[in-house]
């Protein structure tokens, strides 16, 4: 693990953990229940992704409903992930569920958009990000 990860993990499992991630609606504030209830709003009569990437994929759920704001903390598997998905007479909110299901992925409720992002559980064979090969400044304290 380099430096800045062993700095930044305690903040971000701290930030992960304080925010809330789609649940009972009863743990929202009001601006992510209107968040939710418009998501639930939007009827998808029919759709349909067969071996689509899924940034093509969430591409297109973006189109579905202009005026959620979906955001992605990327991860570098993401770029992998092919969709395979059909659905009929679904909200929005549940078909964006369905997709983030068979990729893997968790969506967390903010006020004013859908962010996107890593379950826990996913990781790489490689967990160190440092492309430098120099392993002789992981001790640096």
């Amino acid at each position: 693990m380099n430096h800045l990860t062993k700095l930044l993990l305690p903040i971000f499992i701290v930030g992960f953990l304080t925010s809330p991630l789609v649940g009972d609606e009863k743990d929202y504030n009001s601006n992510q229940t209107n968040l939710i209830k418009k998501m639930k709003g939007v009827n998808i009569p029919s759709l349909s992704f067969e071996d689509v990437d899924f940034f093509e994929a969430l591409d297109h759920m973006r189109k579905i409903s202009e005026d959620i704001n979906l955001v992605v903390i990327p991860h570098r598997a993401m770029h992998h992930l092919d969709v395979t998905l059909t659905l009929k007479n679904i909200s929005f909110f549940d078909a964006l569920g369905y997709l983030l299901e068979v990729c893997s992925l968790n969506m967390r409720i903010d006020d004013n958009a859908v962010v996107i992002l890593p379950r826990d559980d996913w990781h790489d064979e490689d967990e160190d990000c440092d492309d430098d090969d120099d392993d002789d400044d992981d001790d640096w304290f």
